[in-house]
């Protein structure tokens, strides 16, 4: 997966699973969290930051809501025509 998806930008964080997640065989991957609350809070962060502070996804919401007909109509459309009514 590293190899297609690259390791920029991306979150590899270990999960605990019934195969080994270094051979792919039957086992097990053992994980040391000694705080298990903190440990999901500190990925949930993380995940967070990155929404928050993609360029990509920023850009995408910013069209979403205020180049949307309905936002251009109400304010940039909308105000001329009432404009030249006076």
């Amino acid at each position: 997966m590293r190899s297609i998806y690259g390791d920029k930008n991306v979150l590899y964080e270990p999960f605990g699973s019934a195969v080994d997640a270094l051979s792919g065989d039957n086992g097990s991957t053992q994980l040391n969290i000694h705080d298990e609350e903190k440990h999901f809070l500190n990925l949930a962060n993380k995940i967070n930051y990155f929404i928050e502070n993609n360029p990509v996804l920023a850009e995408h919401t910013f069209i979403r809501k205020f180049r949307n007909p309905d936002y251009v109509f109400k304010h940039e459309i909308e105000p001329l025509i009432n404009r030249t009514k006076l």
